[in-house]
């Protein structure tokens, strides 16, 4: 794919470090994370849980997800959100929380925490677009909205600062030639 964007549209790039703007995931009480985020060690071995993808994994499943090294997301018939993942790091979850939050800058870890975990987090989703005629009804029907789910299940929040990351600069790019 990179050949192809260098010789059809001319395009040139590089990586540099740039501090800017970021959330860092931090331990809301130090030394202690919440009840849905505990170390792999404690959990149930990887090799316990075939990797069966034949159906959705329910509320009342032992082991969610049912697979380690991955993350899985559901939405609930009720509009809330149920995500986990087994065998992770914090580095990771941190990456994943700016796509699940919607958030608008990049999760960076901070907690100071090494190794892996297994974490499940529920949600109520930020609806998109306009309210519901009916919004105060339903709200109290969906649930914990995100940021206040992940000090409470998992014992993290968010705090904004800066900080250095890779970010990929556009050196040059053309319009292609026609065929």
């Amino acid at each position: 794919m990179q050949s192809l964007l260098a010789e059809r549209f001319k395009l040139t790039v590089h990586f540099e470090t740039q501090v800017v703007p970021v959330l860092a995931m931090v331990l809301a009480k130090p030394g202690k994370t919440g009840p849905k985020l505990r170390p792999h060690s404690e959990g149930v071995a990887c090799e316990a849980t075939p990797a069966t993808t034949d159906r959705p994994p329910k509320d009342g499943d032992e082991v969610f997800p049912p697979v380690c090294d991955a993350y899985m997301l559901m939405i609930k018939p009720d509009k809330g959100a149920r995500t986990g993942s087994r065998n992770t790091t914090m580095e990771l979850l941190a990456g994943a929380l700016s796509g699940l939050g919607r958030l608008e800058r990049p999760v960076v870890d901070q907690t100071g925490l090494s190794g892996r975990f297994d974490l499940s987090l529920e949600w109520a989703p930020e609806p998109s677009g306009a309210s519901a005629p009916n919004a105060d009804a339903t709200a109290d029907l969906r649930g914990p909205e995100f940021l206040e789910t992940l000090s409470e299940q998992l014992g993290v929040k968010l705090e904004s600062t800066k900080a250095p990351l890779q970010v990929l600069v556009i050196d040059h790019v053309e319009r292609p030639s026609e065929n």
